[in-house]
């Protein structure tokens, strides 16, 4: 499965062995025998498939790194050193491969691009302290399909280096969010890895950028629940804010929801109002008016009482038809349990943001699908929210596009927004206090 440069020799090993070692193990597997067996049909068919899969077995290939001379397994059986950049093939198109890799993999997830599996592969074959080193996607370290490689890799290996570029151009003909990853193949009780964030590619060596720019994180950021590279001491303050507070899903009185497709545009404590308007017309509310499910007759009442509206729609039929997402009619939206959570106030904030943007909205605004939004009227929640201090914590729980220094843009899924630590006022000395100066800020920006 791996592209990387092998040394056949005994000496690149530093093993006593003969050179014709390799030589002598592949005609002990060659017998009177196994003649018989290249003949029958079956041995000959799955000659045919390897030759059209390219099958490789990395101890059949290379038995010096992995036996003895007399066929024993070696105790520290494997290479000395992986070195490899696994190619960046998307999950989509590795579909017919999942079944095997799912059977063959402990870090298998249906949505894992391959890279995962290089890099657990180049893991497996690395004898016992041997070394390590991809350039790789970074995306394993926040997304969801990496909590099985990430675990694999703090349960064995020593995590030593981490390079990361971000969204630098390394290769030019692909957006990769390259990552040099070093590891040492053995377990330690505390991983401490050395963390170098390259700004620029404008350097003549890598290892001088490292020398300048590093430092260390603790194993705290190291979790299977995703990777935060951050210094130890912002992990400190983490620490504490979780200590004495609750994750937000548990503080919040409802689900958070993604938004609806029209235009709304959030700010710190605003909303924006576009100008732009929707007309709700929610699954299944025309049979239920008109009582047909006959698109034709259903139509033709719409049109009878709904004139203007469906002159108007009717310009759209085409795309709306092909929509992937409508309701029963094409004329109507998809379905959606949370209507009443729109027209109520509620807590909206963008999917992706540079600074914090959170507000509460109590004129019944639909806002869009790049929005999220949940049912509260909590100043004091929203206040926390937007304050600088959380917005730097959230950094360590989401995805990050870009430099996080220099404008680079949060991704506020809900999985890890909801991890979010919130201290609740009735353990706070003046919740009072603090509600006050909530209302006043909001006021304020409004």
């Amino acid at each position: 499965l791996l592209t990387m440069a092998n040394v056949h020799t005994a000496d690149a090993f530093g093993l006593d062995v003969p050179d014709d070692a390799d030589e002598r193990m592949a005609r002990a597997l060659h017998s009177d025998a196994w003649e018989k067996i290249e003949q029958q049909d079956w041995f000959k068919s799955a000659q045919a498939m390897a030759e059209d899969e390219r099958f490789f077995h990395w101890e059949l290939e290379f038995p010096i790194a992995f036996y003895d001379q007399d066929g024993e397994r070696k105790a520290d059986a494997g290479f000395d050193a992986v070195i490899g950049n696994p190619p960046y093939v998307r999950q989509e198109q590795i579909t017919q491969a999942k079944p095997f890799l799912q059977t063959n993999y402990e870090t298998y997830s249906s949505a894992a691009d391959l890279y995962v599996y290089f890099i657990e592969k180049g893991i497996d074959i690395l004898r016992q302290d041997g070394l390590f080193g991809y350039i790789t996607s970074n995306k394993f370290m926040r997304a969801n399909y990496g909590e099985g490689i990430r675990s694999y890799l703090t349960d064995n290996s020593n995590i030593e280096e981490i390079v990361d570029f971000g969204e630098l151009p390394v290769f030019e003909d692909a957006s990769t969010f390259p990552a040099i990853l070093l590891l040492k193949n053995n377990s330690v009780s505390e991983n401490r890895p050395k963390i170098t964030k390259v700004k620029s590619l404008q350097f003549d060596e890598i290892s001088q950028v490292v020398s300048e720019n590093h430092y260390f994180t603790s194993e705290r950021g190291l979790s299977d629940g995703g990777w935060s590279l951050a210094r130890k001491a912002k992990l400190d303050i983490q620490t504490k804010m979780e200590e004495s507070g609750i994750n937000l899903i548990d503080y919040l009185p409802g689900e958070i929801n993604w938004g609806i497709k029209t235009g709304d545009d959030v700010r710190r404590y605003q909303l924006e109002y576009d100008d732009q308007y929707l007309i709700r017309i929610p699954s299944g509310w025309t049979q239920k008016q008109c009582g047909t499910s006959n698109e034709k007759e259903a139509w033709n009442w719409f049109s009878s009482e709904y004139t203007a509206i469906a002159e108007h729609l009717s310009n759209f039929e085409k795309k709306a038809r092909d929509r992937y997402d409508q309701g029963e009619f094409w004329w109507e939206l998809r379905p959606c349990d949370y209507y009443d959570i729109f027209e109520s106030p509620k807590l909206i904030y963008p999917e992706i943001s540079m600074e914090p943007r959170f507000t509460i909205d109590f004129e019944g605004y639909y806002p869009n699908n790049k929005c999220f939004v949940t049912p509260t009227d909590d100043l004091y929640l929203l206040t926390l929210l937007n304050s600088t201090l959380l917005f730097e914590i959230a950094k360590l729980y989401v995805s990050i596009l870009g430099d996080e220094e220099a404008g680079g843009r949060l991704e506020l899924r809900t999985v890890h927004v909801e991890q979010l630590p919130i201290i609740d006022p009735e353990y706070n000395p003046d919740p009072e206090t603090c509600k006050e100066r909530a209302t006043e800020l909001f006021d304020h920006y409004m």
